[in-house]
């Protein structure tokens, strides 16, 4: 210290250190015979001293940035808030816990590779509310990032991902003589399994994850299966196609974007980085135009059609043929014969398809509400002929109101059972012609009462009335055979 050209003043129960000034730099304390300097003591209170106001501001405003609190203090549009310029705001740690946001992606990538099948991304998509025809539910996409050509695959179960995995390596590395070295993917069970990881570490391959709900980081597959989504769903809107044609219209989504230029490539098509060739455009044809395809294979009379029409939903990818959706049938036909007729066939084509089902369900409504009307018409026979009995049984009884009952029925409905064939007619029931009836009993401007569906219920009447009409043996001898 005094190489420093400090003092040290030894006094009775303490020390300091002073300089030329006499402004005390250090205190000791004597405790015996020795001097201590309590530094934790002045640690703390360098702390307490030095914190600025630019920070009790900060704490006030409730934790306002930095930036509008000197704004404030600068413009002088709040009286009594005062901070020095050259005040820095130090690390909140409020802040730093609860205003931390996700960091932002860049949008242009400085890793982009320089060979095919250096990186390779896949993602899948689905499951779709509808079955294909083939039974699939799902597809998933494999992009190689320098070409961004992109392969489709469709499979019914997530199960499937490793052994088309295998059949995408096969192709893509015999077609281009090259290897691939990583494979970019989610976290998904499908991709991190043991069975996949033993596989990607016997072929060399070095898998590259995204981080936990970070799928920015995959956003090459995400974005692809997005423009394949809606490329589909264009069409299929614009030919009114079922749902269950969304795996025909997604190959051929991929097929056309294979072959357009993307702003990733700066205006390149992937065919081309692909293949090294320029693709042609001249076959292309709109999807669901009508077309006709020459029908092989099968023997043909001399005045039979030579051709069948059918839709058309895309481009085969093993041969150079069309795919011709047959509207009877539901079938994919497969076809380098073909004429197109360039109109949108889809929807007069199913029409009557459609108009089929429609037609069914109708008639499964219609014989519901027969069933219905059978049943209650029944019902309805049951209790007049109870109140019949019970007139019989009691003879003060003479009014239908005064006897009418609440009639029981079991639990449930009646099951219907569909056998496919024509129903049985409907049962009609007519009153009985006779002009003896006693009109003093019957109220005056009292309508008839029938039921819907045009059957007609007999008029109420009591058991007196029965007796005054001819046939009373009949009619004894129907309800002791009926009931008794």
């Amino acid at each position: 210290m005094t190489d420093c050209r400090f003092e040290v003043r030894f006094r009775k129960k303490d020390a300091i250190v002073i300089d030329n000034n006499d402004k005390i730099h250090m205190r000791a304390v004597r405790v015996g015979n020795l001097y201590y300097v309590r530094m934790s003591q002045n640690s703390v209170n360098n702390v307490a001293t030095t914190k600025s106001s630019l920070d009790l501001w900060h704490q006030r405003l409730g934790h306002l940035n930095e930036r509008d609190l000197k704004d404030m203090a600068k413009s002088g549009l709040v009286h009594g808030l005062t901070v020095k310029d050259d005040e820095k705001l130090s690390e909140c740690e409020i802040c730093i816990s609860e205003k931390q946001t996700c960091k932002p992606f860049s949008r242009k990538r400085e890793d982009r590779t320089n060979e095919l099948l250096e990186i390779v991304h896949s993602d899948v998509c689905g499951p779709m509310n509808h079955q294909s025809y083939g039974g699939k539910k799902y597809f998933f996409t494999f992009i190689d990032d320098k070409s961004r050509w992109c392969e489709v695959y469709f499979i019914a179960s997530k199960s499937d991902v490793l052994s088309v995995f295998k059949t995408y390596k096969a192709y893509a590395e015999n077609l281009n003589g090259k290897k691939i070295k990583n494979l970019q993917s989610d976290n998904g069970r499908e991709y991190v399994n043991n069975e996949f990881d033993d596989f990607l570490n016997k072929a060399g391959i070095r898998r590259r994850l995204t981080a936990p709900y970070t799928p920015q980081q995959n956003g090459i597959t995400e974005r692809k299966n997005r423009t394949l989504v809606e490329m589909a769903r264009y069409m299929m809107r614009q030919a009114g196609s079922p749902p269950a044609l969304w795996a025909e219209a997604v190959n051929t989504a991929n097929y056309i974007r294979n072959r357009c230029p993307t702003t990733a490539l700066n205006g390149h098509i992937p065919f081309t980085l692909w293949k090294g060739k320029k693709p042609t455009m001249v076959y292309m044809n709109v999807f669901g135009s009508k077309a006709y395809y020459k029908e092989k294979g099968k023997p043909k009379g001399k005045f039979e059609s030579r051709s069948q029409p059918g839709i058309f939903v895309g481009y085969d990818t093993q041969s150079k043929a069309y795919r011709i959706h047959d509207p009877t049938t539901r079938k994919i036909i497969v076809s380098r014969d073909v004429k197109f007729m360039n109109e949108n066939a889809f929807r007069h084509e199913y029409k009557e398809i459609i108009d089929e089902e429609k037609d069914n369900d109708e008639d499964r409504d219609t014989d519901k509400e027969q069933i219905t009307v059978e049943l209650n018409v029944s019902n309805e026979r049951q209790e007049d002929n109870h109140r019949i009995l019970r007139t019989r049984r009691d003879g003060n009884r003479s009014n239908w109101e005064n006897l009418i009952e609440p009639s029981k029925r079991g639990k449930g409905r009646p099951r219907l059972i569909r056998t496919g064939q024509a129903g049985r007619p409907r049962k009609e029931y007519h009153t009985i012609n006779d002009n003896t009836s006693d009109s003093e009993n019957e109220p005056d401007n009292e309508p008839n009462e029938q039921m819907s569906a045009g059957i007609t219920i007999i008029e109420q009447m009591t058991w007196k009335d029965i007796e005054k009409r001819n046939g009373e043996s009949l009619w004894k001898a129907a309800l002791e055979d009926e009931y008794l």
